[in-house]
């Protein structure tokens, strides 16, 4: 693409310009991702993306693995259909869009160009195209067949730079990009990349996952064959069971006599074939072909072939976007599964049948062993089928959550329950089942087949083959023997077939059983638990998925540190297994053991109220939960003290200040102390004390105010000291003074708890013991050890308790002393659990089920309130921890945000939990009666309301000339009087319909013939 006036895939007309607006408009595209600083990546692995509308029948464009392969192939009328083109809809500012490129990784021939879609005034209309094409006109060179008001050259309207584009068009919007190979030019290139506003868009092919499990792995034998079908194969051709695998041989010279084929029905998409594989025991000669039929878009379209010789697929049809082989003869299509599902985007390939063939007149001997395609494992064996299996090996619990297999039908209704499932049926011989697939012979039910039931009667266990129905019923008379009332050449006495399993496979040897169904039925409303059944040596169990709840607890973190957040799920009479997960402050999960696990809370949280998600996962036999709880992270609280006293004047003060903050790594920081505005002192504290050496105190009481400046650990605190400042006296003789000092503290009702209690004696050493104290009753006593001493205090009730701390020394040389802390002992915490209504009718009453767990070993008892806002709708007591409310009845229809509040105790906090109901209408009845006089009696049934409301009756004349008269009334507890007037004598049909109201739904009466004379 070089000369101007000669490459007219370069230049387009108007109309089709025209044309590829329209058709990005009408067609879904990918929007271009925001610009941003870095460059972003859109990779494509279709191009469903693309608008392809202008390719034409010679042009290409299919992905490959180095990218997208656009080629167009000579054509008649002067290669008028060599065109292949695909745009990308976005919408960019011109002004905003950089410099737009286009990548090759490899080409021959002219090259696609990349093009822009440009509305040069922002008006929303589509004005031209704007391409690029450096190779030929140089780096930044831009033109267009339109004008965009610069300057004309190269042979083109429009020719710049896009700063000049912009320029002149500052409203500009590009609103498509792509690129254009023609139309009317031969090339072949691969698209690497398009680069456009800093998005590079890349391109690469749709890959098929190999099967990380096999979900299946089926044995075929010449007793069981398992749907495999050998009829394609010729009179020279074998197919036979060995004990290693299936032999396949063609014997020779028979022509196209000499083959051996064998095919399997499946379905699955192309893109689910995994990697197909076929194994071998031995060979000699040729080898068999590992064969997939497909259908195109629902329709047959032949076999792809794998053959090792070529290391691709192969198809005995075309496919379209698909290329064909080195021998375009038989090969059709030709590429890996990759490139064949890229190649056909936009056409749905569905694998229907997975086989071999070895031939026609290709002489070869080979054992397969296996073919595994679509995540199934085909198997060939000479085994048989076993028929016995002891013992039963293994038990299949099926659930609600996962039924195992397990499909219900039936008239009646089947449900999980606990200890099995549950069939009803409403009577007069309807049935409820459930059934399973099965994929053996009737041997291979083995020499267990039994059900457990609470009422066995009626039920039984069907099991369906190509011949019809053999049932095994516990009735008595039946003596163990199964019926069937379809022949099957054993004894006909009772039913056309009436006998043992034994007689059953004796005389159908190889008959394939299809499914196995638990079937009940009875001519009155009943019902039946099916806890198990057992054939082909499983024992398939069934109950109901257990419903969880989840629970946890965790003392406050102080900062810096790491906690524990013991999570409890209880499943009922389940164990749950599983995980557990937190999310929000942190994210971290463990698997539970006996149903509890442990979190870990991070030491890196800083400090504040952090809430969080708890979340179960469920497992096959309990439902999941969530829950939410906050976790607290809190500073360590420093107990700021110092000791004034008397000193002399001129002489240096030892102040003692103490910071104790129990549990904190380190109380080191800064005490400054002041007298007024006056700095008197400073000092580091060391080990949770210092002594601040005071001086330049003047006479008197002097108040000295000591701030501690705290850590990364410990929050600030401040408190005061009285220093008296005399004249020198002769120093008296006088006993060491005791200090004792103890935080205030906080606990939990009914858990017990420490108080650190720290005693200084200046100038002599603390030693003795300390008593804690509520009134007259002792709580505790602990001895002191280098001062300090960490009081075990006992269980306490919620509440705040004062309490005297009191130092006794060992020696008469210190003076005892006291101090007073108080006790904050919060209330235990509570979980709330609750079972809500899936859905409520308006007139219906609806239950909500509640349990509420307490922590330190408290039982929950007191009052719940089922709450909507501020209106308490129900309160209920709980026994046992648990209450069941009923909601009103005449709750409006809607949606309902219901809260279960937990009102708590003098000891247990309250809680709560939330869900939104939704209250459907109720449903209503219109009748009516035709009384005297013209009168009409017209009555409204809803279930659980008497309702009010309108109802309208309506005559709608057959007589001819009569007008249609339309009469309304309002109903008074359900019901109405309408009278019909004075109207021309003659035929009528009448109609009475309840407009229904915001609770309720309208309905309309039957339509009756009125006569008039």
């Amino acid at each position: 693409m070089h000369a101007p006036r000669t490459a007219t895939g370069r230049r387009r007309a108007a109309t089709v310009a025209a044309s590829i607006v329209v058709a990005l408009g009408a067609t879904t595209l990918s929007a271009m991702p925001a610009l941003a600083d870095e460059t972003t990546s859109v990779v494509s692995e279709s191009l469903s993306s693309w608008y392809l509308g202008e390719t034409r029948s010679a042009g290409h464009n299919v992905l490959v693995g180095a990218g997208l392969h656009v080629w167009t192939d000579p054509s008649d009328n002067g290669n008028q259909q060599s065109k292949a083109a695909a745009y990308r809809a976005i919408s960019v500012p011109l002004a905003d869009l950089g410099e737009p490129s286009i990548d090759f990784a490899s080409y021959s021939g002219v090259r696609p160009s990349i093009q822009l879609g440009v509305d040069k005034d922002g008006n929303g209309t589509w004005d031209g195209y704007v391409v690029g094409e450096p190779w030929a006109y140089g780096d930044g060179n831009w033109w267009s067949s339109k004008s965009f008001g610069i300057a004309s050259g190269a042979g083109y309207t429009s020719f710049g730079t896009l700063a000049q584009f912009s320029a002149a068009n500052p409203d500009a919007v590009v609103t498509s990009f792509g690129y254009s190979l023609g139309s009317g030019v031969v090339g072949d290139a691969v698209i690497s990349k398009i680069s456009v506003a800093n998005v590079d868009y890349t391109f690469r092919l749709p890959t098929t996952q190999p099967c990380t499990t096999t979900a299946r792995a089926l044995v075929s034998t010449e007793k069981s064959p398992r749907g495999w079908d050998f009829s394609q194969s010729g009179t020279g051709g074998s197919s036979t069971y060995v004990a290693d695998g299936l032999r396949v041989a063609t014997v020779a010279p028979q022509g196209s006599q000499s083959k051996a084929a064998g095919y399997v029905a499946t379905s699955f998409a192309l893109k689910d074939a995994g990697v197909p594989t076929m194994d071998y025991t031995s060979h000699s000669g040729e080898r068999p072909g590992l064969q997939m039929t497909i259908s195109l878009d629902g329709a047959w379209n032949g076999n792809l072939v794998y053959e090792p010789l070529f290391d691709r697929w192969w198809g005995t049809r075309a496919i379209p976007g698909v290329p064909a082989g080195p021998n375009p003869g038989y090969q059709k299509a030709f590429g890996t599964l990759d490139e064949i599902l890229a190649g056909s985007q936009g056409h749905e390939i569905r694998v229907i049948a997975v086989g071999y063939s070895l031939g026609a007149n290709a002489i070869g001997d080979a054992t397969i062993h296996s073919i595994t395609a679509g995540c199934t494992t085909y198997t060939f064996s000479a085994q048989k089928y076993p028929t016995a299996f002891e013992p039963i090996t293994r038990a299949d619990v099926a659930t609600e959550r996962n039924t195992r297999g397990w499909v219900a039908g039936g008239a009646g209704q089947v449900e999980y329950v606990d200890g099995g499932v549950k069939l009803s049926v409403p009577g007069d011989w309807a049935e409820a089942w459930i059934e399973h697939d099965y994929d053996g012979d009737l041997a291979s039910l083995g020499d267990v087949v039994d059900f457990a039931a609470s009422s066995e009667q009626f039920v039984g266990l069907h099991v369906l083959t190509a011949k019809g129905e053999i049932t095994f019923e516990k009735d008595a008379s039946y003596a163990g023997k199964w019926w069937s009332t379809s022949d099957f050449g054993v004894d006909s006495s009772w039913y056309p077939s009436f006998a043992t399993l034994d007689d059953f496979v004796t005389a159908n040897p190889g008959l394939q059983v299809s499914k196995v169904r638990l079937l009940y039925t009875n001519a009155v409303e009943a019902s039946t638990v099916i806890a198990s059944a057992t054939f082909g040596g499983v024992t398939h169990a069934f109950t109901a998925a257990a419903t969880s709840s989840i629970s946890a607890s965790a003392p406050a973190v102080r900062v810096g540190t790491a906690g524990e957040l013991a999570v409890h799920v209880d499943g009922g009479a389940s164990i749950p297994t599983g995980a557990v997960t937190v999310t929000g402050a942190w994210t971290a999960s463990a698997d539970l053991v006996a149903g509890r696990a442990t979190l870990t809370v991070p030491s890196s949280l800083p400090a504040g109220s952090h809430v969080v998600t708890l979340s179960y996962t469920g497992d096959d036999a309990t439902k999941p939960s969530t829950a939410t709880m906050t976790v607290e992270v809190v500073k360590y609280v420093g107990l700021l003290a110092a000791v004034g006293g008397t000193v002399q004047q001129g002489d240096t003060f030892a102040l003692p200040v103490v910071v104790m903050a129990p549990g904190a790594g380190s109380t080191a920081g800064h005490v400054t102390v002041t007298d007024g505005a006056t700095v008197v002192g400073q000092g580091e504290i060391v080990d949770g004390q210092v002594t601040v050496p005071v001086s330049g105190l003047p006479l008197g009481t002097r108040t000295l105010d000591i701030a501690y400046a705290g850590n990364a650990q410990v929050a600030e605190a401040t408190t005061t000291a009285q220093v008296v400042v005399t004249a020198k006296p002769v120093p008296p003789v006088v006993t060491y003074a005791s200090y004792v000092f103890a935080p205030d503290a906080t606990g939990s009702a009914n858990k017990s708890g420490n108080l650190p209690v720290q005693v200084i004696v200046p100038g002599a050493s603390a030693a003795g013991t300390v008593t804690v104290t509520e009134g007259a009753r002792v709580l505790a006593t602990a001895t002191l050890t280098s001062g300090k001493a960490s009081v075990t205090l006992p269980a306490l009730t919620a509440g705040t308790h004062a309490v005297t701390v009191r130092f006794t020394p060992s020696t008469t040389s210190v003076a005892g002393s006291t101090t007073t802390a108080k006790l904050v002992v919060a209330k235990a915490a509570a979980t709330i659990a609750a079972t809500w209504p899936a859905s409520a009718t308006y007139g219906r009453s609806a239950t909500v089920s509640v349990k509420v767990l307490a922590a330190n070993g408290l039982k929950a008892t007191g009052k719940v309130e089922i709450r909507e806002g501020a209106t308490v709708l129900k309160r209920v007591t709980l026994v046992n921890g648990a209450a069941t409310a009923v909601l009103p009845k005449k709750l409006a229809a809607g949606s309902h945000r219901l809260t279960a509040v937990y009102l708590g105790t003098s000891q247990i906090a309250s809680a709560s939990a939330s869900r939104t109901v939704k209250v459907a209408k109720a449903a209503s009845k219109v009748t009516y009666v035709l009384g005297a006089q013209r009168s009409v009696l017209v009555k409204v049934s809803v279930a659980g309301v008497s309702e009010t409301g309108t109802v309208r009756l309506v005559v709608d004349p057959v007589a001819k000339g009569a007008k249609t008269l339309t009469v309304a009334a309002t109903l008074t507890g359900g019901r109405a009087k309408l009278v019909l007037p004075r109207i021309v004598p003659g035929a009528y049909k009448v109609s009475v319909t309840y407009l229904g109201t915001k609770d309720v739904r309208s309905s309309r009466s039957d339509v009756r013939t009125l006569n008039l004379r």
